[in-house]
């Protein structure tokens, strides 16, 4: 199945301290994973929301064939 999916990555993670999208998960980051599993799933269009610390987001985000 062919789908679109709409990732949220705006918020400034005071709870946890540190910025999740970005940490380290296995050889990736959080936000890496998420994304190649939604792909891996059959996503074919994927949206990310971001909003704090944008300039970094949108360094990352640029490699994995997405829109921001």
């Amino acid at each position: 199945m062919r789908y679109s999916a709409v990732v949220t990555a705006a918020g400034l993670s005071s709870r946890m301290k540190s910025f999740k999208p970005l940490l380290p998960l296995a050889d990736d980051t959080i936000i890496g994973k998420l994304i190649d599993t939604l792909k891996q799933a059959g996503a074919v269009d994927i949206v990310v929301v971001i909003g704090h610390r944008a300039e970094e987001m949108t360094a990352y985000l640029e490699k994995l064939d997405v829109r921001i």
